[in-house]
């Protein structure tokens, strides 16, 4: 009557008649003139939105999903007797239901919520392993191969110079008999 917060919503109530949880949305009406010409409303189950949230839910493990009032109290939930987390171990979402002093919390457990994350890691690695242990097998493989074909090209290399040492030594003895044979056949 007196201009508060439009819509109105009421925290959670209990009928009187049928024992069933409840909660009320009220709007003013106005006279053309301004004046209050009374009100509507209109009284909400919680069990309304927990089947709407639990709908939203199917699929999603660990989700959970709260309609709070603006005092904190919470409305409505799904699943049944959970009520919103004061922990730091989930991961929770809020959204304001403007203009209505409301809003809908989700959330759900960190391991729920990093299980696809380590699901995929995992495939990842069981893919990944074994082609990072062929690369470093090839790569083993191939650094064996280098390193005997440096090996056998070094023996290559000090027989080569061992030969043409033979070779020159062989070229100055055959000179140098060829010499003496010369000395020889002229002194004789």
């Amino acid at each position: 009557k007196n201009g508060g917060a439009q819509p109105y919503m009421s925290p959670l109530l209990t009928s009187r008649s049928t024992g069933e949880p409840f909660f009320d949305m009220n709007v003013r009406r106005s006279h053309s003139n301004g004046s209050f010409g009374g009100a509507v409303s209109i009284s909400l189950a919680p069990s309304y939105f927990a089947n709407f949230y639990a709908g939203l839910a199917r699929g999603e493990p660990g989700l959970h999903v709260a309609l709070v009032h603006g005092d904190g109290s919470v409305l409505a939930h799904w699943p049944q007797g959970t009520t919103t987390p004061d922990d730091d171990n989930a991961v929770r979402s809020a959204r304001p239901l403007a203009p209505y002093s409301m809003r809908v919390v989700a959330w759900t457990p960190r391991e729920d919520a990093l299980a696809p994350a380590y699901r995929g890691m995992a495939l990842l690695a069981g893919f990944g392993f074994p082609i990072a242990a062929a690369l470093l097998t090839i790569t083993w493989l191939a650094l064996r191969r280098t390193r005997s074909a440096l090996e056998t090209a070094e023996r290559l290399r000090s027989e080569t110079a061992l030969r043409e040492r033979v070779e020159r030594a062989l070229q100055q003895a055959q000179k140098l008999e060829a010499d003496f044979a010369t000395e020889k056949s002229s002194a004789g």
